[in-house]
């Protein structure tokens, strides 16, 4: 992958369980923002209904430079959006890049 590529700035962010609720279920919070360059290539968007509402989901590629640890538990924060990272893919198994695929999903 070539540096020039990676023409956008996204964040990356892990949850991170914060404690217990009542009922003994965990509580989480999404930190530890991590900021990297990426190519950002949108796969797909539709529209649906679901228990009434209509619903828009969008699913974006985001190529990255390698990042140790990271999995689908993960979000990306791209444009002021928030997207579940879906699949996170080593590119040519060299950890050398990651693909991520990952979605969003807004009521209409």
């Amino acid at each position: 992958m070539r540096i020039g590529q990676l023409r956008d700035q996204i964040t990356l962010q892990n949850k991170t369980v914060t404690g217990r609720d009542a009922v003994g279920g965990d509580v989480f919070d999404w930190g530890n923002d991590v900021s990297v360059r990426a190519n950002v290539r949108p796969l797909s968007a539709r529209e649906y209904f679901s228990d009434e509402e209509q619903q828009n989901e969008t699913v974006i590629e985001f190529t990255i430079r390698f990042f140790e640890g990271l999995d689908s538990t993960w979000r990306v924060l791209w444009n002021g959006k928030y997207f579940d990272i879906v699949e996170v893919l080593d590119v040519e198994g060299m950890g050398l890049e990651h693909r991520l695929t990952a979605r969003t999903q807004q009521n209409v």
